[in-house]
């Protein structure tokens, strides 16, 4: 094996955003994930909606180091759109889906994020709390990618957006259990925490 390809497998592999990339070149029509539903996403298909979504939060004003705080229910989408905050460099703030008013309304102040993406029928109810804790932006992603979220990357892109180059500082090597997404992904986790809570948030960020 080439040294190059050697290096990019490294990469691949401590990084999730580079290997979805590195699936969907080197084996695009590879089963990537298949939920209970029989919904199913091979590499290319992936890193289609993953490429999407990113394009979507850079027209949401989304840049590296932002915080983007995401409360939907498990779906491939919960997953993908963690690995477009990563290929951009923004941060990724997951709120579990059970969480009161009370606990959002504190992530949300706590992170200081710039854009929050709830499923589409709770868009009314917290669209309001969410204006009180000052987030610049509310959009919506629901498990079958419905929403305003992709709405806003449907027109005009033009391919991919540029990634945000990462350095070890702005990675936190971990294993992610994302509250309620039900999804495991291994490598650079990319993922704010909160300090102390008033609260259990349900989730933890085990070190490997």
């Amino acid at each position: 094996m080439a040294a190059s390809d050697r290096a990019a497998l490294v990469r691949a592999t401590s990084d999730p955003a580079e290997w979805l990339t590195a699936g969907a070149r080197n084996a695009p029509h590879r089963m990537l994930l298949r939920t209970p539903e029989g919904r199913a996403l091979d590499y290319a298909r992936a890193r289609e909606v993953c490429d999407r979504l990113a394009a979507a939060l850079v027209r949401c004003g989304v840049g590296p180091g932002d915080r983007v705080a995401v409360r939907m229910e498990k779906s491939p989408e919960a997953v993908l759109i963690y690995l477009a905050c990563l290929q951009l460099g923004a941060v990724f703030v997951p709120i579990n889906p059970a969480s009161t008013p009370h606990e959002l309304d504190y992530l949300l102040r706590d992170s200081a994020a710039r854009l929050a993406v709830v499923s589409p029928h709770e868009h009314a109810r917290l669209a309001p709390l969410a204006q009180r804790a000052g987030v610049a932006r509310l959009e919506t992603l629901g498990a079958a990618g419905e929403g305003t979220l992709l709405g806003s990357a449907r027109d005009g892109d033009a391919g991919a957006p540029q990634g945000h180059a990462r350095g070890a500082r702005d990675l936190r090597f971990g294993r992610l259990a994302a509250p309620g997404f039900g999804a495991e992904v291994c490598g650079a986790a990319q993922v704010f925490s909160a300090g102390r809570l008033p609260f259990s948030l349900g989730h933890e960020l085990p070190h490997v």
